[in-house]
């Protein structure tokens, strides 16, 4: 990482400049919003100060009283800031791993029960809370959402899929950038993958209506022409794919 460049400065020992480079920068990058990207910029100011003292301490400018003092001052307010800074990171990263403990609990509880009413009001409530939000694209949260979708699992309702989609501000024109499990959530969730997945689901019922009228047409055959030989394994056919038909409706 290029520390300056991470600043917007070019390299300098002055102090002051590299704080007030520091703190502009930090009105454009929120640690709640970009916390990845504010602690790169904390990294790359912490850097940049430990080259000020390092230059400094090999070239120590004339030592007057004024010079000392304003040192002395900028390394206690140095220290304090980040003490301040320091305790905000370790609190937030506290808060976010709750967060990501409670989604994982969640979703592990309610996610076959995905197609009550109730239970999706709930997850529509909570997907766009400020919790989910402001762990949405936390590593756990993206690999197990990615592996759920993936795989295509039955629970997993087409009624969740928008929600997440949703909760993701996800756009139908528009690929995720990430070239990782954010694209390939983007990908699990587009609508025209739902709707091609509400397709051969209605063809599935189909078929599956279609295969049991038979079972039926052979078993009143079998029954007319008395072939009880025939008419028991047409009838536990009939029972295993009339239980099939009516579980695909279900989903």
């Amino acid at each position: 990482m290029n520390i300056w460049k991470a600043l917007g400065i070019s390299p300098t020992t002055d102090k002051k400049v590299i704080k007030k480079a520091y703190a502009a920068k930090t009105k454009e990058i929120h640690p709640e919003e970009k916390p990845e990207e504010f602690k790169q910029l904390y990294e790359a100011y912490q850097a940049a100060l430990g080259y000020a003292a390092f230059v400094l301490k090999a070239h120590p400018p004339e030592n007057d009283a004024a010079v000392t003092g304003e040192t002395t001052e900028n390394a206690v307010e140095t220290t304090e800031e980040n003490r301040e800074i320091l305790s905000y990171f370790a609190e937030y990263q506290e808060k976010q791993r709750q967060c990501v403990d409670a989604f994982i609990r969640c979703w592990n509880v309610y996610k076959n029960s995905c197609n009550s009413p109730k239970i999706l009001e709930w997850w529509k409530e909570y997907l766009a809370s400020e919790n989910f939000q402001d762990i949405r694209y936390h590593s756990q949260v993206l690999h197990l959402l990615t592996e759920e979708t993936v795989q295509q699992n039955a629970y997993m309702s087409n009624e969740i899929k928008k929600l997440l989609w949703d909760a993701y501000d996800f756009r139908e024109e528009e690929e995720a950038a990430d070239q990782g499990a954010l694209q390939i959530l983007w990908k699990s969730l587009h609508p025209d993958r739902i709707r091609r997945q509400k397709k051969e689901r209605k063809q599935q019922i189909f078929r599956g209506a279609v295969i049991v009228v038979m079972l039926l047409f052979c078993a009143w055959g079998a029954y007319v022409i008395g072939k009880g030989e025939v008419l028991l394994p047409v009838i536990i056919a009939l029972l295993y794919y009339t239980k099939k038909l009516i579980e695909d409706m279900r989903e």
